[in-house]
């Protein structure tokens, strides 16, 4: 009985001092925090440091699906795709649209819909008008008007 007990404290003074060391080997590689004063101030690796200013200074433009009601090239391109647009514009006026220039052609996509769902209920109702569009993934405007 006194082996057994003398093995389950040797076995306990041995985890803790692995686990000890563990903790230690991770707060020199992860940010930590330390209270000081009503404030959190911390300590990261400066690859960290780099990466939070950078996603700071960058824009997020969520991905979701537009409409594209045209794709036209060639001369005279850019007001064929803006007579569509007009177009377009003269019966959903609470829709937004864009004229898309991905070389060589323009291209007019309208709506700001987060879920592929969203605009093929739209593209249901604008098929007849536009028989050649389609639904296509992009970067949209979460705060865009859609229907």
């Amino acid at each position: 009985m006194r082996i057994t007990r003398f093995i389950y404290i040797i076995l306990f003074v041995l985890f803790s001092f692995v686990a000890q060391a563990q903790l230690t080997a991770q707060s020199d590689s992860v940010a930590y925090f330390r209270s000081g004063k009503g404030t959190a101030n911390t300590d990261a690796p400066a690859n960290v440091e780099n990466f939070m200013t950078g996603m700071k200074t960058t824009e997020y433009t969520p991905v979701g699906f537009r409409v594209q009601l045209t794709s036209e090239s060639g001369q005279g391109s850019q007001a064929r795709a803006n007579d569509v647009k007009a177009r377009f514009m003269s019966g959903y006026k609470d829709v937004d649209s864009y004229l898309v220039w991905e070389a060589p052609n323009f291209k007019i996509r309208v709506g700001d819909f987060r879920t592929k769902f969203e605009a093929s209920m739209f593209w249901k109702k604008i098929q007849a008008e536009f028989p050649n569009s389609y639904i296509v993934e992009d970067k949209i405007n979460p705060g865009g008007k859609r229907r």
